[in-house]
């Protein structure tokens, strides 16, 4: 925590220098004070696991025609790496990860500065963005876990890589928004990702801040949190802490915002011969704790009712009572993109997230009037979902169904 707490005092030192300059503006406001709150920084953790068939999505784009061409999906995670070939754009030039930027590598006490000078948010952060091909200064991430989770929902099929990708949308486009690092420490000299709470908050803030540029034409439509933020009971009210109310900030700027359950399902340590002493609830953790969400817990990605939600898969209802997760999506065993030219089989939540995002994305592509409407796609999805006979609390509304989503539309 050192380097925390010297943020601290650089953020402080900085406040206070800017409050003495302004005392002469500020004699007789009654404004109040700058600073109404300062929050804990937490650290958060990627959740981590295809299936199309599973969800339909196979079918609805069979059936239906759908063109993820025009939209953007912000993937809010620890990096996808827009060299695999799961991402190569239409014709193969380029890639369709059309803009990386590491907010684990900006300085907030420097943002803070430039805000304070009047410059835009987009504008601050201009010299953090990095576009695959043009930018020399692109660097690939050093964990898989965002490049995992976005080929999921954006891998586009048959390439040279060991096995074909095919995702949910294989023709969107992607915004990788890194808010999660890879530090040592992962076990057998391997990583581990960690971010911390700030770094997501500052993200959905920049995509809030893009979009407004021009409110009729949303750039950003959709974005994926497979995060898993543990909720602290003691710090604020379920579903209100800091990154769950940006999220539903994001929500109701038009965001469709899809987050992971979490893993907090099952308790390895308690062995898996413990007749059921291992399982738990109350599990679903932030920034799912947010009602406006679409929370998404696993399933088996091929036989979902004869297994239900995944064992692994965090259970609701939330720590103040309320109905989550939304609806389950396949996340065991999920084969995907993996490093530069490889894939990886994964399970969690974190996997589960990008199929309902997909899902969202095939609506909106089809349904452009549902741009800029995340709860009409959210009850969309809800109500047309698969019911796998399971508790509410447990299964949600049961299991996405992309067809009858759009033949409901």
């Amino acid at each position: 925590m050192p380097g925390a707490i010297a943020d601290v005092d650089r953020m402080v030192a900085a406040l206070r220098k800017h409050w003495s300059s302004r005392q002469g503006d500020l004699a007789g406001s009654e404004s109040g004070p700058l600073v109404a709150s300062i929050n804990l920084n937490r650290r958060s953790k990627t959740a981590v696991s295809t299936s199309r068939r599973t969800i339909k999505a196979d079918a609805a784009s069979s059936v239906f025609s759908v063109d993820c061409s025009s939209l953007v999906w912000a993937i809010l995670d620890a990096g996808v790496d827009a060299r695999h070939p799961a991402f190569k754009a239409r014709g193969g030039s380029g890639s369709r990860v059309t803009r990386t930027i590491d907010f684990t590598q900006v300085d907030i006490v420097a943002l803070s500065q430039s805000l304070q000078r009047g410059e835009s948010l987009v504008k601050a952060l201009e010299p953090h963005v990095r576009v695959y091909g043009t930018t020399p200064r692109y660097s690939p991430p050093r964990s898989n876990h965002g490049t995992h989770v976005a080929g999921i929902l954006a891998g586009s099929g048959p390439h040279e890589a060991r096995e074909p990708v095919h995702g949910i949308c294989p023709d969107i486009n992607i915004w990788d928004l890194r808010v999660v690092d890879a530090v040592d420490g992962g076990g057998a000299g391997g990583v581990e990702d960690f971010g911390w709470e700030d770094r997501i908050l500052l993200a959905m803030q920049y995509i809030q801040a893009v979009n407004a540029q021009d409110p009729r034409h949303l750039q950003v439509c959709g974005a994926n949190l497979s995060l898993s933020i543990p909720y602290n009971p003691a710090s604020d009210a379920c579903g209100w802490t800091p990154v769950c109310k940006e999220a539903r900030r994001l929500v109701r700027s038009g965001v469709v915002v899809v987050a992971a359950a979490g893993n907090a399902g099952f308790a390895a340590s308690a062995g898996f011969r413990t007749a059921g002493a291992g399982y738990s609830i109350l599990g679903i953790t932030d920034p799912g704790n947010a009602d406006d969400v679409i929370t998404v817990g696993a399933t088996h990605r091929l036989e979902p009712l004869r297994y239900g939600a995944s064992y692994f898969s965090s259970k609701g209802p939330t720590a103040d009572g309320r109905h989550k997760p939304d609806l389950l999506a396949p996340g065991e065993n999920i084969t995907s993109a993996s490093g530069p030219n490889s894939t990886a089989s994964k399970d969690g939540t974190s996997q589960a997230a990008p199929h309902v995002s997909g899902a969202a994305a095939m609506l909106l592509a089809r349904n452009p009037e549902l741009i800029g409407r995340p709860e009409l796609v959210k009850q969309i999805l809800c109500t047309t979902a698969t019911d796998l006979g399971r508790e509410r609390t447990f299964q949600g509304a049961g299991i996405v169904d992309v067809l009858r989503a759009m033949q409901s539309v």
